[in-house]
């Protein structure tokens, strides 16, 4: 069933009164391993804690890893009463996936859609949606979700005027329509940011974690741009309710913090460039997706743009190539000065947006959302630490590590960990764009009805068998074909896994051309299709649903039967 957001903290006093009366461990939490989920995690966590709620939390980054949870943790349980999923499992069913005893409830906070329709029925009261409100407007819901059966003989809805015959075959037509791409809704970080308003125990290390959350999906395309500047607006009066202006100063990356103003929150404009502040602006601007793409760095004559750009801002070579930390200030001062006014000459007119900042520890520190995501995400992947274990167990022994390391640098005086994630995400970066190139400029990029890469394995390609780098990959190949192709295509990527004798692939549509909205994601729906016609060894289990590993033998003809399948869409 859905509960409203407006009756959040009614869902969240039943999980209080049941721990209550069981007294033991009676919480059980589910999380996925992303920025968002590790945000909104923080959140629910600080309340627990604040009513003395004793709790279990299980990272998973997919539905065999949620299922091994569920055998170990969950059956014959009788301890549990509460289930918590954060940006998993509301896109399967949850009742017959998990089966439960019948004293347990399920509490999903998951801004994957679709949501199963099992899910959110009325007569589903053991799993409760706490829904974000927009799913109804957005995602073509069926009407009749509510009505408590699938079947069209026991609900009506919009088909009530039909003939029971054209009533069902129009509901299964909706249905299907329903279940056809995946998308996102608001972050689950915001709708947990929420719960604590209702509660009165926001704090603004809780509105932090949201704008953190909220800027992950933003910068990852997860939210179309308009939602983006609507959503910040509502948080910039959150800011404005808790922190106070900083009076007749200058507030920059060259200010002193006292110690009145540790912790403090402020809207800003903020780069749409990775790390600027952490790195040189002229690795920052090449390695930066958003710029990287529009001027085709590629190609010599990107590089040259690149060079045009910063002589147009008027910040010598020599000072673009230091650390950003040691540039000089009039240089600073002249990049935010000029940067707006000379960008759109470079078909880079986004080249800023509105984000927010926060001051740390009692330093002169100063990080902004996007910092923070960034550093977290690179957290989560780490491939310093994974990329020579083969064994499965080992690989998720890794990743539970990753993720306890992540969630401690969310804490707001471990900032050493956060500067070790940024440290990790320029190497990424790196990598990233560096393949990404080195992918156009050799024309591995095949065409068809989507644009696809079989990528072999090589020494530094095992950045590509994690998860997270592979998406970013994806989205940046996919960004640089946009930019420089007349017509717009989806795009798949297969990275080898030779440990596996597999290929991981990932498939991403980006945004529209001219509207700049984030399209759903047709792919998770013809992966599974894809496999099945050509009877494909593969797993397909993922939150992500639009990641798949298949067998190396099998992978020709999979994106044969892909292929054909996508020439209707």
């Amino acid at each position: 069933m859905l509960v409203e957001r407006k009756k959040l903290d009614e869902a969240y006093a039943v999980i209080k009164k049941d721990a209550e009366e069981q007294r033991n461990k009676s919480v059980v939490i589910f999380v996925s391993q992303e920025v968002d989920s590790l945000c909104a995690f923080k959140i629910l966590t600080h309340l627990l804690q604040m009513d003395a709620i004793q709790w279990q939390a299980f990272p998973v980054s997919g539905y065999s890893d949620l299922k091994a949870a569920n055998d170990s943790h969950l059956q014959g349980n009788e301890d549990v009463r509460s289930v918590v999923m954060i940006n998993c499992g509301g896109t399967v069913d949850l009742q017959d996936f998990l089966q439960l005893n019948e004293n347990v409830s399920v509490y999903v906070l998951d801004s994957h859609r679709p949501y199963n329709l099992n899910n959110v029925r009325e007569t589903n009261l053991q799993i409760r949606v706490l829904d974000d409100d927009s799913t109804h407007v957005d995602e073509g819901y069926p009407s009749d979700v509510s009505s408590g059966s699938e079947d069209s003989s026991e609900s009506e809805g919009e088909f009530k005027d039909q003939s029971p015959k054209r009533r069902k075959v129009d509901r299964q037509l909706a249905i299907s329509d329903y279940y056809r791409g995946t998308s996102y809704a608001s972050p689950t970080s915001l709708l947990a940011y929420e719960l604590s308003t209702l509660l009165n125990r926001d704090s603004n290390d809780t509105l932090w974690l949201s704008l953190v959350g909220l800027t992950d999906q933003y910068i990852n395309d997860r939210m179309n741009h308009d939602s983006y500047v609507l959503t910040v607006q509502e948080m910039h009066q959150a800011v404005l309710n808790r922190n106070e202006p900083l009076q007749d100063k200058t507030v920059d990356e060259e200010s002193p913090v006292s110690l009145a103003e540790d912790g403090h929150i402020r809207f800003d404009e903020d780069y749409n460039l990775v790390l600027m502040r952490h790195w040189t602006l002229y690795d920052s601007l090449r390695h930066s997706r958003y710029v990287a793409t529009r001027l085709g760095i590629w190609k010599k004559r990107g590089m040259c743009d690149l060079e045009r750009f910063l002589a147009k801002l008027g910040i010598p070579l020599s000072e673009s190539k230091q650390s950003y930390q040691f540039m000089t200030s009039n240089f600073k001062k002249r990049l935010r000065d000029q940067i707006e006014v000379h960008a759109p000459r470079f078909q880079l007119d986004n080249i800023t947006f509105g984000s927010f900042f926060r001051q740390y520890e009692h330093q002169r520190l100063q990080l902004s959302a996007s910092d923070v995501v960034y550093s977290i995400s690179a957290l989560l992947e780490n491939p310093q630490k994974s990329h020579d274990d083969d064994k499965e167990d080992d690989t998720k022994q890794m990743r539970e590590e990753n993720f306890w390391e992540a969630y401690e640098a969310l804490s707001r005086n471990r900032t050493e960990m956060l500067m070790k994630g940024i440290k990790i995400c320029i190497d990424i970066q790196q990598n990233v764009v560096e393949r990404g190139c080195a992918l156009i400029e050799k024309g591995e990029i095949q065409s068809g009805p989507f644009r696809w890469t079989k990528m072999s394995a090589s020494p530094n390609d095992f950045y590509f068998t994690n998860q997270l780098t592979l998406s970013k990959l994806a989205l940046f190949v996919s960004t640089a074909l946009q930019n420089n192709k007349r017509r717009d295509k989806p795009y798949v990527i297969c990275a080898e896994v030779k440990s596996r004798d597999t290929f991981l692939v990932c498939g991403v549509y980006g945004r529209e051309k001219h509207t700049n909205r984030v399209q759903k994601n047709d792919f998770g729906t013809s992966f599974s299709e894809a496999a099945r016609s050509a009877k494909a060894r593969a797993k397909h289990d993922g939150f992500e649903r639009a990641l798949i590993e298949v067998d190396s033998d099998n992978l020709n003809h999979f994106l044969e039967v892909l292929s054909y399948l996508h020439l209707d869409i």
